[in-house]
């Protein structure tokens, strides 16, 4: 059965289910009637590309269900020195976002979240992020950094609060310690920290004219 089939099947087995929230290993029970070769590693994986798009969601127990509407909003998420963020919506609030309910969202990202009833430093109600609505298309500044076989980029910009992990293949000749601008790239499931591409190698940080090439 296809990627695409097999999402129709879960989504038409948790409709059958009414208001029940299904634990992972029973709904794959249940659909695996349905198709006898399918992987439990692969229905976990199917499971979380849909939960990050948003058309299921994780209870408590690793239950699974559809996500409740109400209180859902949509907006530019913006990162803070403190490891949590802020989303900007359209109507001009401003709703506060830990860092543990973060989930893959970069500063920059256009994202869904659900808000929560407790309200926190004089912002809005708080607020989990459910899915990435889309991605930054604004490259970033930072620092090429290498350790072993592992490379990485330290963001200059502000708002972000992790580095992100350069593909293998995509680091464009940058060497340890360069300036460069990165792109984001897709994230697979399983990576806890963003990949980029190195698009463009601007060279020692500290030599004349670099910074202005960085803006």
């Amino acid at each position: 059965m296809n990627e695409t089939n097999l999402k129709s099947l879960i989504i038409d087995t948790l409709k059958s289910c009414g208001k029940k929230r299904l634990r992972r290993r029973e709904l794959y029970g249940i659909v695996r009637k349905q198709d006898k070769g399918l992987g439990y590693d692969t229905f976990k994986q199917i499971l979380t590309d849909m939960e990050k798009s948003g058309e299921i969601e994780r209870m408590k127990g690793r239950r699974f269900g559809f996500p409740d509407k109400d209180g859902l909003i949509t907006g530019i998420f913006t990162g803070l020195r403190n490891g949590g963020g802020v989303i900007r919506t359209t109507d001009g609030d401003s709703v506060f976002v830990r860092h543990p309910y973060i989930g893959d969202a970069l500063s920059g990202d256009k994202v869904q979240a659900k808000k929560l009833k407790t309200r926190r430093y004089g912002l809005t109600q708080g607020a989990k992020i459910t899915s990435i609505v889309e991605r930054r298309i604004k490259p970033i500044v930072g620092i090429f950094r290498k350790m072993k076989k592992t490379a990485y980029v330290i963001p200059r910009e502000d708002g972000f609060n992790r580095s992100l992990i350069v593909k293998e293949g995509e680091e464009n000749g940058a060497k340890d310690g360069d300036l460069v601008i990165a792109g984001i790239e897709s994230q697979p499931t399983g990576f806890t920290l963003p990949l980029c591409k190195i698009t463009e190698v601007l060279g020692d940080p500290d030599a004349p004219g670099v910074d202005v090439l960085a803006i």
